[in-house]
């Protein structure tokens, strides 16, 4: 709260000197020669998701806000003819400070304020038609402008696509001095984004627009051609690349197109710059960018600096569990993210018997509250008929606290596997308890899995009544689709490599990769992440036939990965 309240305090003392001293001086377009015009050419990203000038795909998230102040410095525009006098540039410095505020709206939209402080200054031109003699001297608040701007698409899954709109309006005399539109003015325009990289470390984004208003008569002659004021085609590119945690590298190039009737050489403005943005936090961060103009179009500055910091307050989260209070249906106990409103930011409980997991005996289950540990969730246990045995299958476990009571297998802390051994065969499928672990980002399976692997092999090979098992690959969200499709193919492809260096025969295996497509559990954390990450055995054919196991899984076919038919 500090902090917002210092950069608020900032830009009000920055502003008030530039509102009290607006119109002092004459104006440099004299009122024979139209309303005025703007040489503004660099105006900053909507908001802090951009780049530098270039717009991105990304919004804030529902109910956050954003506050910056960019400055930019350009250096010698409208340039004239050189006919003796001490500057050849009607506007030879120009410093402009943008205040902008944006506010997201449902993690799909964002709408904002903008106002530029401009200080403009050139010297005598009294040779130049249409510009005053006096030199340039204004300090003024050129425009105020409201923005929006909607997601249409992801820019991490395919090509981002998202629409945004500004409408400003002058609220000085910042035209007459080269420093605005000369009427309200309207900017819509298209913004794309593409992202590469296992965590989206290259960006590549581009807009396209229309920047009109009404028409002025302003004219100038300026060294390239006669330049007639008029409404503009807007366009700009440009790449970040996170080349450490905290930094990106960015370079761009942004331009306009003038149309009047305007020389052909002063209608292109078009400027390149390079610069990096140092993150303090995940969104907050400074930008420093400088370069040159690449055209000789009128609004284009010989050369352009700039320097801004955008601040994001980040979301208040009492318990610390990374799910805001807003958001948070338990903001004083630590929880997990879920697509549950009223379970979001609560400690996972699967059986929403009100009792969490961590604490559940039986966590999918719904059971009573006990002071008893070993019974806590779990259902009461009937008193008739008695159970045939206490211990059917003689393993030193109880039936009630036997997650396999046919089965014999040893004690272990986790319910769900206590008593069980280490492979389980049902119908469709072939229960591996202990996960097979590959190296990060990679389908090399570690040292650690061989022991799993033999006890896997000597299962099928004492089994042969399974005449064919697939081997699904599963992987979480992170990453990009191509990515996980192409590590998961690759780690199932490992792991039947792995099987028949085991004498488990090649005829009764079949491999298929499903990327993220089929996740386990919803959602967005370690735990949902580490229940995704997983390889299955499927039975798919027994000797007595087509076993119908489920294969894949609807979002899997829906992009284009379907199950491999069973032959």
């Amino acid at each position: 709260m500090r902090s917002r309240t210092s950069l608020v305090t900032l830009l009000v003392v920055l502003a008030t000197p530039l509102v009290a001293r607006a119109q002092v001086r004459p104006n440099a377009i004299p009122s024979s020669n139209g309303d005025g015009i703007d040489t503004h050419l660099f105006r900053p990203a909507l908001d802090s998701r951009g780049l530098i000038s270039v717009n991105g795909v990304d919004v804030l998230p529902a109910g956050r806000i954003s506050l910056g102040l960019t400055m930019d410095y350009g250096r010698n525009i409208l340039r004239v003819p050189d006919v003796g006098q001490e500057s050849t540039a009607l506007v030879r410095d120009s410093f402009t400070g943008t205040f902008h505020f944006n506010y997201g709206i449902a993690d799909r939209a964002v709408v904002g304020i903008s106002a530029p402080a401009q200080l403009m200054s050139g010297d005598p031109q009294p040779g130049v038609a249409g510009w005053g003699p006096q030199a340039l001297d204004s300090q003024s608040i050129g425009h105020v402008a409201l923005h929006g701007k909607v997601k249409l698409t992801r820019a991490g899954s395919g090509l981002g696509v998202a629409v945004a709109a500004q409408v400003g309006v002058p609220v000085s005399d910042a035209p007459r001095s080269a420093g605005g539109d000369p009427s309200l003015w309207y900017w819509p325009m298209m913004i794309f984004e593409k992202r590469f990289g296992s965590e989206d470390q290259l960006r590549i984004a581009a807009n396209v627009g229309y920047r009109g208003h009404a028409a002025s008569s302003t004219t100038l002659a300026l060294r390239d051609g006669t330049v007639r004021d008029g409404s503009r085609v807007t366009y700009g590119a440009g790449a970040s690349l996170r080349v450490a945690d905290p930094l990106d590298v960015v370079v761009e190039t942004y331009g306009t197109y003038l149309l009047s009737d305007s020389d052909a050489a002063v209608k292109p403005s078009n400027e390149a710059l390079g610069g990096i943005k140092l993150f303090v936090d995940k969104s907050s961060h400074l930008l420093i960018g400088a370069g040159p103009r690449v055209t000789t179009g009128f609004e284009a500055a010989d050369f352009r600096g700039v320097i801004g910091f955008v601040f994001e307050p980040p979301a208040f989260d009492s318990d610390g569990d990374g799910v805001p209070d807003g958001e948070d249906s338990c903001p004083n106990v630590p929880g997990v993210r879920s697509t549950d409103p009223a379970q979001n930011g609560c400690p996972l409980d699967s059986d929403l018997d009100g009792i969490p997991d961590s604490e559940d005996a039986c966590p999918y289950v719904k059971g009573p509250r006990t002071n008893n540990p070993r019974t806590n969730g779990c259902p009461p246990i009937p008193e008739a008929p008695p159970p045939p045995a206490f211990d059917l299958d003689n393993d030193g476990i109880p039936n009630v606290e036997d997650a396999c009571p046919t089965l014999a297998g040893p004690r272990h802390p986790d319910p769900l596997r206590n008593g069980c051994p280490d492979i389980v065969f049902g119908p469709t499928t072939m229960t591996v308890f202990d996960k097979i672990m590959f190296k990060t980002g990679s389908a090399e399976i570690l040292p650690e899995s061989n022991p799993i692997l033999d006890k896997v092999a000597k299962a099928l090979n004492e089994h042969p009544e399974l005449v064919l098992l697939e081997v699904a690959g599963h992987a979480d969200e992170r990453g990009s689709e191509k990515l996980n499709l192409s590590l998961t193919q690759a780690r199932v492809d490992s792991v039947m490599i792995a099987l028949v260096a085991r004498n488990v025969d090649r005829s009764r295996l079949r491999a298929r990769g499903y990327g993220y497509y089929c996740p386990r559990d919803d959602g967005h954390d370690e735990q949902a992440w580490s229940k995704n990450r997983r390889v299955e055995f499927l039975i798919l054919k027994t000797t007595t036939g087509n076993t119908g196991s489920p294969l894949g899984c609807e979002n899997a076919t829906a992009h284009g990965v379907p199950p491999l038919p069973v032959p």
